[in-house]
């Protein structure tokens, strides 16, 4: 009797220890998962088609940055802003991109690559980071209207980029 012979099509022939190039994204939704088990939030890549954010200082003007967005983005109110009472800032949730084409306030910084931890869905109040406006809906936080509110509000000081935010990775 002749040995069996397995043969790949030419198409899948790599090596048996090369992942498949979509793996990637499988693992990273995997390890997403299994953070939101063991009670922390998943870390997110930004540059993709997520989100990418916005970082501006806490404190009063960031407050009432805030609630004027509250107030322009009718009917759900703000999108999504993180807090981080450790480190002071905010973390405003934006349309992926809106760090390569339309950025332009000079009180916060967008960051549309690397990756961000997020604090977990269920966690409201500090200790630690935690959801300021949290993800109601479908929509994330307007690029044009947070330019608009930082620019009236001012909040100081102005971050320099990803490692004044400790949730940066």
């Amino acid at each position: 009797m002749a040995p069996l012979e397995i043969r790949m099509p030419p198409e899948t022939s790599a090596p048996v220890n090369t992942p498949a190039t979509d793996m990637n994204h499988l693992a990273q939704l995997v390890r997403a998962l299994l953070s939101l088990s063991e009670k922390r939030g998943p870390i997110v890549p930004l540059g993709g088609t997520l989100f990418d954010v916005v970082l501006f200082a806490a404190g009063p003007q960031g407050d009432a940055v805030v609630r004027a967005l509250d107030e322009l983005q009718q009917p759900h109110g703000c999108g999504p802003v993180i807090a981080d009472p450790d480190s002071a800032w905010l973390c405003a949730l934006v349309p992926p991109g809106t760090s390569k084409r339309s950025w332009s306030s000079p009180y916060g910084c967008c960051i549309g690559a690397g990756r961000v931890q997020l604090p977990p869905m269920q966690r409201r109040t500090p200790p630690g980071a935690h959801w300021l406006r949290p993800t109601q809906t479908t929509h994330l936080v307007g690029p044009v209207m947070l330019a608009q509110a930082l620019g009236e509000h001012r909040p100081r000081p102005v971050p320099s980029g990803p490692p004044a935010f400790r949730l940066f990775l």
